[in-house]
C-alpha cells in the first residue's frame, strides 16, 4: 500500500506593499493613506486629506505621504528585528552623525570620509612611500579603530530610533521629515556601520583563537559575513574616496592593494561596505512598491535625477531613383519598414542644368491627415560625366550626404536604384 500526504497552502503575490489605513503628516498637514489588495493581489494605494476629504492631493504631496506610510510600515515597525540592526551596539560612547539622504552617492561619501580619516590616523602613508611591507596586525588595528567610531555612531542612531518609536503611534502620525531621516539613518547603519562593526568582531575572534584566521570557527564567521554583506559586484575604494572629495587618494589606492594582500579578510570587509553603492536601486524598488507618483522634487531629495525623456528614434530611409520614359529621374524614399513614399514634386528634368541642385517637395509620412508630418526633402543634380548625385535635406535644413549616392550615366528605364541609409530626425527631434 502506498500512501500520499499533501500540505496545501494558498499564497497570494501582491503587486506592492499593502497595509492598514493610517495617518501621516506632510508639511504639518494630516493625510490618510491606504494600501488595499484585491482578490487578485493588485494593491491600490490612495492618499486623502484629513481636512478636506474630497480635495485633490498634489502628486508631490501624494509621493511624500505614501513614502512616510511605507517607511512606517516597512522600516519603523520591526526595526530592531532587522538582522543588520541587531548587530549594532546599544550602549557605549556617542558620536552624532548627520545623514543627508539614503542615496548610494551619500552613503559612499560618508564611508569615504570615514575610511580616509582612519587611514591617515594609522600613519601608513610614509612607510608605504618608503617601500615598507604592510604589517597584517596593523591592518587589524585599523579595522578595529574604524569599528570603534562606527559603534559610537550606531549607539547615537539607536537612541534616536527608540525615541521615534516612542513618539510615533496611533495617536501621533509619522511625518515625512521623520520618515526621511529614519530611512537615511537606517541605510547608513545597515550598509556602512553594520559591516564595519561585524568585521571587527571577526578580527577579535581571530586574535583570540589559537589558530588565528585558520581557526574553523573564524572561517565560519567569515563565511557568514560574506553571505550577509557580499553582493558579488566589482568594487573599488576609489568610488567612496572620490565621492568624499579626498585629494590625497593616490597613496590610499596603494594602501588598499597592499592591505588586501596582507590580510585577505580586510578586502572582504571593505567590499562588504562597497556593496552599499547599490542603494539607489533598492530605493527605487521601494518607491515602485508604494506606487509613488513621479515627482522631480521628491526624487531630488534622494539624489535621483529623473531620466530625460528619450528622443524619438529618427526615420531610417533610402532614397529611391529611377529613369522614366521621357528621360527624367523620378525620386522617392523607402522607409526601413519597406513603405515607399513619393513626394508630390519628385522629378529631376532630363535637361536640368549641370551641377545645379533640384529639390523635391516635402516627404510626408503618416496615413491620417492629422498624423501627417514632413520629414525632409530629396535633392539631386546632374554631373558633367552623365551621372546623377542624390542627397537629403532634413526638416531642420541639415544636409545629409549618403555614402552611396551616385546613379550611373546609363540606367535601365523603370528600375529603382537605392542610396545607402539616411537618418531623418523626426520634427520634434530636429
Amino acid at each position: 500500500e502506498i500512501g500520499f500526504q499533501g500540505n496545501w497552502r494558498n499564497l497570494m503575490v501582491l503587486s506592492g506593499y499593502a497595509f492598514d489605513p493610517m495617518k501621516v503628516l506632510v508639511e504639518g498637514l494630516e493625510y490618510g493613506v491606504s494600501a488595499e489588495a484585491d482578490e487578485e493581489g493588485e494593491v491600490t494605494h490612495s492618499v486623502t486629506s484629513s481636512i478636506i476629504p474630497n480635495a485633490v492631493v498634489p502628486s508631490d504631496t501624494q509621493a511624500r505621504a505614501l513614502y512616510a506610510a511605507g517607511v512606517h510600515t516597512q522600516m519603523l515597525e520591526g526595526l530592531f528585528d532587522r538582522p543588520a540592526v541587531a548587530v549594532l551596539p546599544t550602549t557605549g560612547g556617542l558620536e552624532a552623525t548627520s545623514v543627508a539622504n539614503p542615496s548610494s552617492r551619500n552613503l559612499m561619501k560618508l564611508y569615504g570620509n570615514h575610511y580616509a580619516t582612519a587611514l591617515r590616523d594609522a600613519g601608513m602613508k610614509r612607510p608605504l612611500l618608503d617601500g615598507q611591507s604592510v604589517n597584517p596586525l596593523e591592518v587589524e588595528d585599523l579595522m578595529l579603530d574604524m569599528a570603534d567610531s562606527a559603534s559610537a555612531r550606531a549607539v547615537s542612531l539607536v537612541g534616536t530610533w527608540k525615541s521615534l518609536q516612542a513618539r510615533v503611534g496611533d495617536s501621533s502620525p509619522i511625518s515625512f521629515i521623520d520618515a526621511f531621516a529614519l530611512h537615511s539613518q537606517l541605510a547608513y547603519a545597515e550598509k556602512v556601520l553594520a559591516p564595519i562593526i561585524s568585521a571587527s568582531e571577526i578580527v577579535e575572534a581571530a586574535r583570540a583563537a589559537e589558530e588565528g584566521w585558520e581557526d574553523a570557527s573564524v572561517q565560519f564567521m567569515v563565511e557568514d559575513y560574506e553571505n550577509a554583506y557580499s553582493c558579488g559586484r566589482p568594487a573599488s575604494i576609489a568610488t567612496p574616496l572620490r565621492r568624499a572629495n579626498v585629494t590625497d587618494m593616490t597613496w590610499m589606492f596603494t594602501a588598499d592593494t597592499e592591505m588586501r594582500a596582507a590580510l585577505p579578510f580586510y578586502g572582504t570587509a571593505v567590499d562588504g561596505v562597497l556593496c552599499g553603492n547599490g542603494a539607489d536601486a533598492e530605493n527605487e524598488q521601494f518607491f515602485a512598491s508604494l506606487s509613488i507618483p513621479e515627482s522631480a522634487s521628491f526624487l531630488e531629495m534622494f539624489d535621483i535625477t529623473p531620466p530625460p525623456a528619450s528622443d524619438p528614434a529618427p526615420y531610417k530611409l533610402r532614397i529611391l531613383s529611377r529613369l522614366t520614359d521621357d528621360g527624367q529621374i523620378e525620386h522617392g524614399v523607402e522607409l526601413s519598414s519597406g513603405e515607399e513614399i513619393l513626394p508630390e514634386r519628385r522629378h529631376l528634368p532630363a535637361d536640368a542644368t549641370v551641377d545645379e541642385w533640384v529639390m523635391s517637395s516635402d516627404v510626408i509620412v503618416g496615413e491620417e491627415e492629422e498624423e501627417q508630418e514632413a520629414i525632409g526633402q530629396i535633392r539631386s543634380r546632374r554631373l558633367e560625366d552623365g551621372r546623377v548625385e542624390v542627397g537629403y535635406i532634413t526638416i531642420a535644413d541639415r544636409t545629409v550626404t549618403p555614402r552611396i549616392r551616385y546613379l550611373p550615366s546609363e540606367m535601365p528605364v523603370g528600375v529603382w536604384f537605392r542610396s545607402s541609409n539616411v537618418n531623418a530626425p523626426r520634427p520634434d527631434d530636429s
